[in-house]
C-alpha cells in the first residue's frame, strides 16, 4: 500500500500567503488613516484661516435695550435716595416693588435673547465629549467594547 503523506508544503504556503494579505492589508489602513489625518489637518487649518463671522444687526437693538435698562436702574437708585425721607412709606415701597418687578422682568427677556442668539448664528456647538442622557446609547470612552487605543 501507498502511504500518503499530508501535503504541508500546501498548508504552509496558504499560511504565508494569508499573513502576507493580512500585513498587505494593515499597511494599506495605516496609508488611508494617515492620508485622512493629512486632509483633515488641511480643512482644520481652511476653517481655522476663515474671518470671524460678522456681527448681527440685532447687536444695535441689544446695546440700545442695555441702555435703556442702564437709565432705568440709575432711575430707580435716584428714587431710592429719594426714599430715604419717610413721607408715605407703604405707597413709595409698592410702587418701587412694581417697577423692580418690570426691571428683573426686562433683564430676564434680555438674557433670554441674549442666549437664543448664537444658537440662530448658524454655527453648530461642537460635540460635547460627555456622555448624552441616559435613554440614548453611548458608544464612547468608558463603554466596555471601547478600545484601549
Amino acid at each position: 500500500m501507498d502511504r500518503q503523506e499530508f501535503p504541508w508544503g500546501r498548508v504552509a504556503a496558504a499560511g504565508v500567503i494569508a499573513l502576507l494579505l493580512n500585513l498587505a492589508g494593515v499597511i494599506w489602513l495605516g496609508m488611508s488613516q494617515e492620508r485622512l489625518r493629512v486632509s483633515m489637518a488641511a480643512l482644520d487649518r481652511e476653517v481655522r484661516a476663515l474671518p470671524p463671522p460678522a456681527p448681527c444687526g440685532d447687536d444695535v437693538a441689544v446695546e440700545k435695550e442695555l441702555a435703556a435698562l442702564r437709565q432705568a436702574v440709575s432711575g430707580l437708585s435716584g428714587k431710592l435716595d429719594a426714599l430715604k425721607a419717610p413721607k408715605d412709606d407703604a405707597k413709595a415701597l409698592d410702587r418701587l416693588a412694581g417697577e423692580v418687578k418690570a426691571l428683573a422682568a426686562k433683564v430676564e427677556a434680555l438674557g433670554a435673547a441674549k442666549a437664543a442668539k448664537p444658537a440662530k448664528s448658524g454655527k453648530q456647538a461642537a460635540p460635547s465629549p460627555e456622555r448624552p442622557a441616559p435613554g440614548s446609547p453611548y458608544y464612547g470612552p468608558g463603554y466596555p467594547g471601547w478600545p484601549g487605543y
